[in-house]
């Protein structure tokens, strides 16, 4: 047990000068004038459907930095270590590199920013990604429709994203026709 409350003490040090070092990276924080470079976008969007896996990347800049990400203010993962009890995410790493988050059966909860913070030897990057994650819902109101044309013939429930706009309930077929 001792050894775990050291360990610990020894992460939340390294962890403490991450997120000061987050604080520090934040546009109001800097002196006017000044910005701060980034070898890769700072910010990110990313759309994935509910149930798929999420690969949020991140790149460490060489063997001597090490990496943390947050989501709003939780901390996922700080160097190698798990601090998220959630069994869907992990660290992918392809290469020495690499330090992106996988996010398996991703759900709508998921949705929100995710900050990526890369501590290097001579200055602290970060990098905000923001996860949006669709909902497939079927539309209960709406039955089957059937497209028939000179190939075949086609059958499909008509299925709806969240935050997209719905689908017409009928159509022609005289309407496509040219």
């Amino acid at each position: 047990m001792m050894l775990l409350v050291q360990g610990a003490c020894c992460s939340n040090q390294w962890l403490a000068a991450v997120l000061l070092s987050l604080c520090c990276l934040l546009p109001s924080c800097l002196p006017a004038g000044q910005s701060v470079d980034f070898p890769w976008a700072a910010v990110d969007n990313m759309m994935v459907r509910k149930g798929d896996t999420a690969v949020l990347r991140c790149y460490l800049e060489d063997g001597a930095s090490k990496g943390a990400w947050l989501n709003r203010s939780s901390i996922i993962f700080a160097g190698g270590d798990k601090w998220s009890v959630d069994p869907r995410v992990s660290i992918s790493t392809l290469n020495k590199r690499d330090y992106s988050l996988q996010i398996q059966n991703v759900d709508v909860t998921d949705d929100g920013p995710y900050t990526c913070s890369v501590q290097t030897q001579h200055t602290p990057r970060t990098m905000q990604v923001h996860l949006t994650v669709q909902e497939i819902i079927a539309d209960s109101k709406s039955p089957l429709f059937n497209i028939i044309g000179e190939y075949g013939r086609f059958q499909q429930s008509p299925y709806l994203f969240r935050d997209y706009p719905k689908i017409p309930e009928s159509r022609s077929l005289s309407s496509f026709k040219s």
